[in-house]
């Protein structure tokens, strides 16, 4: 533990300025480890048609957890397989009455989207905010979550809505008010976490991104007018047409990888670097070029093992997560607990799972 960063202060005054303290974050897990884990995982779940994910998930889950220590101290993952099961089964069977509605009747399913899983959306981000918070603890204290359905209804359904009427420019206040519903209502113990409503960088990367894609548009564009002009009226050799074909998907499909990894760090830090609490506030500082190697070379170590190597980009995104986040702390690290809480059903987790919702923004 170092000291190292001073809290600004006022110019008239006097007082000297309080100290922050860094309380490291660190992930120690391997691919090695992970793998094993991970490949019993499968195998388990495929001999008990997938009943077993349950398990996996909870197992998942607790060797991350526990892989991650601030000063010193690991998290703790506290959810049981069983209420994971019950709510997978559930939200499996309201899946699969959607995909019948799709197969058999349109536009039933049209309706049961807008009239049942659109209002039913909110609901599902807003308890899986809370059971992944309620199973969460640190020091054996554990989180909380205090978001209402109301509040997730404008953040995750009207502002979305008001996006796609706007070609969406507003996705940076999307972005922001995202950030202000998961960190506003959460708490740690009696502690309430907090996010800077005056934070920036969102306008600024949602531009940038922008102008990148224009970019390559007019890169891929002059590049297919010069390779035109040379190539005019010449058919080109089979052991080339194949290989050209393949190079002009990637030009195609490169960029936007590029940019979604170009957001994913900066938002990182953007809201990350956001977050305060009682005594401190979290620091990020995640190089965006790394982060691009680091997504790219993961793409590729999944192509080139056909997905073996699944484990060791885990563990090495995770680690290079950490490796960017700080805690900072003008005192020692000590909470208070908010007393007992009530077990969180996991039925909104699994919902949110199924149907692919997920309120991660990096």
């Amino acid at each position: 533990m170092t000291d190292g960063v001073a809290l600004e202060n006022d110019a008239d005054t006097e007082a000297a300025p309080a100290q922050l303290s860094e309380y490291p974050l660190e992930f120690s897990g391997t691919g090695g480890e992970f793998f094993r884990i991970w490949i019993v995982n499968i195998a388990l779940s495929v001999i008990t048609l997938g009943i077993y994910s349950a398990w996996a998930t909870v197992r998942t889950r607790r060797y991350f957890y526990g892989k991650t220590t601030l000063d010193g101290t690991p998290f703790q993952f506290t959810a049981r397989a069983i209420p994971i099961l019950i709510g997978r089964i559930i939200a499996f069977a309201i899946f699969g009455f959607y995909s019948y509605l799709s197969t058999f009747n349109p536009g039933y399913a049209i309706g049961f989207l807008i009239f049942v899983i659109l209002p039913l959306t909110p609901w599902m981000i807003m308890k899986s905010q809370k059971f992944r918070a309620r199973y969460s603890s640190w020091r054996n204290i554990p989180f909380r979550f205090t978001g209402t359905y109301g509040d997730a209804l404008v953040t995750y359904v009207l502002i979305p809505v008001g996006m796609v009427f706007t070609l969406y420019i507003i996705l940076p206040l999307f972005w922001k008010e995202s950030a202000k519903y998961q960190f506003n209502n959460l708490y740690y113990g009696k502690q309430q976490f907090a996010f800077d409503k005056d934070r920036k960088g969102f306008w600024s990367t949602f531009w940038y991104a922008v102008l990148i894609f224009f970019g390559f548009v007019l890169l891929i564009t002059g590049l297919t007018v010069l390779l035109s002009s040379v190539f005019k009226g010449t058919q080109l050799p089979e052991t080339l047409a194949g290989p050209g074909v393949v190079i002009f998907v990637l030009l195609i499909y490169l960029p936007f990888f590029l940019i979604a990894f170009f957001v994913q760090s900066r938002l990182f830090n953007a809201v990350l670097g956001g977050v305060s609490f009682g005594p401190g506030q979290f620091a990020a500082n995640m190089p965006t070029w790394g982060w691009m190697w680091l997504q790219i070379t993961n793409i590729l170590m999944l192509v080139f093992t056909l997905g073996i190597a699944y484990p060791w980009v885990k563990v090495r995104t995770l680690r290079y997560k950490i490796r960017h986040l700080s805690v900072l702390a003008n005192a020692a690290l000590l909470f208070e607990a908010a007393g007992d809480e009530d077990d969180v059903g996991a039925m909104g987790a699994e919902l949110a799972s199924d149907f692919d919702f997920d309120i991660s923004l990096f």
